[in-house]
């Protein structure tokens, strides 16, 4: 039997996407959601899971967060540690073979609301702190709620010549990321025959808008649904590095959906390098180099759709919930290591897919 113990203080919002791909890469295993056998730990937004397969067993962290920080317990506790947004220098330090970039993901609904309820009291039971759940539960809510199931970006659509959609947020304290994508807005609306909509989404409580870009922002908010049948219809789709230099969740959402990419350079590692030309279109962030971007994918299809057809591919080969999973769960260490586990633990089926 394959067991998958889970620690209950994750998040689900960003880690359901994972707990979705351990459950594709390991069919019919048994998750239990315990603190036994974790280390203990801080206040963190980590995935700890033990897996426990074919009579081995292995320790993994998985890391979503923004920031490109290591945390050194997890890290010392683990096999493996996954990690989102991973500076290179990273892999140099003490423990730091056991580090390895998976690139991007993006919040999925994994659970509906009676899903949700029943797994979040599983986790309760499990020893949930007190002073973390108001937030835990939260994040149940907010999966389902706003965002939508893997399948949804699987749908076939046909991306059309002359129309782009783009929705972006404004940082207060990251002046590069909004000026990169406002050049990338005035590009748009510069190039001739081009249907642009979208532009920066206003802030929800409609008094932290960021000065100096009056012009560029939207009439109003779009939903989740709204954002996917925009972005499947455009011919082409706008990345630059979020928050603290991440790859934001819209990187990993455009080559799930499979949209020529018209990008600035990365600034964290991938699982494998996205090519320009190839899987992407890299450029510098100025108006004038960004129409020329524009203009080469409207004008060459052959381009676009080699563009699109590599994002998808490569999505499915690096950053699905399942690839991912497999990569950490199933295939060899680059090390020796095993940790047979004694603990008497009461098995609890765990549901894991969402109908919606």
């Amino acid at each position: 039997m394959t067991r998958i113990r889970v620690h209950p203080s994750f998040d689900a919002y960003y880690c359901g996407f994972y707990l979705s791909g351990l459950q594709q890469a390991l069919p019919g295993a048994s998750f239990q959601f315990t603190l036994t056998g974790f280390p203990q730990i801080p206040k963190h937004r980590c995935l700890l899971v033990v897996v426990e397969h074919n009579g081995q067993s292995r320790r993994i962290v998985i890391d979503p967060t923004d920031g490109p920080d290591i945390r050194p317990i997890e890290l010392g506790w683990c096999d493996l540690y996954g990690k989102a947004n991973l500076r290179a220098s990273d892999r140099r330090q003490a423990d730091g073979h056991k580090i390895v970039p998976i690139g991007p993901n993006f919040g999925m609904k994994i659970w509906g609301p009676l899903q949700s309820a029943a797994i979040f009291s599983r986790t309760l039971l499990a020893g949930m702190p007190s002073a973390e759940l108001k937030e835990h539960l939260a994040n149940f809510r907010r999966q389902y709620k706003y965002r939508c199931a893997e399948a949804r970006y699987s749908q076939p659509s046909t991306s059309e010549d002359d129309y782009v959609f783009h929705l972006s947020s404004l940082w207060h304290h990251n002046p590069a990321i909004n000026e990169n994508r406002a050049a990338f807005i005035d590009a748009c609306r510069r190039s001739p025959g081009l249907q642009f909509e979208g532009g920066f989404a206003p802030f929800m409580d409609g008094k932290r808008d960021v000065a100096g870009f009056e012009d560029k922002f939207c009439p109003r908010r779009y939903t989740m649904q709204e954002w996917l049948d925009g972005t499947s219809r455009s011919c082409l789709v706008f990345n630059t590095p979020a928050v603290l230099d991440c790859h934001g969740w819209k990187l990993a959402e455009y080559l799930a959906l499979g949209k020529a990419i018209i990008s600035t350079d990365l600034t964290r590692e991938m699982p494998a390098p996205l090519v320009h030309g190839e899987h992407i279109h890299i450029t510098t962030p100025d108006v004038e180099h960004l129409t020329r971007a524009i203009a080469r994918i409207r004008e060459d299809r052959d381009y676009r759709h080699r563009l699109e057809t590599n994002a998808r591919r490569y999505y499915d080969t690096y950053l699905s919930p399942k690839a991912v999973a497999t990569r950490l769960a199933l295939a060899p260490l680059p090390y020796t290591a095993a940790h047979p586990e004694s603990a008497d633990l009461t098995e609890l089926p765990l549901p894991l897919q969402s109908n919606g």
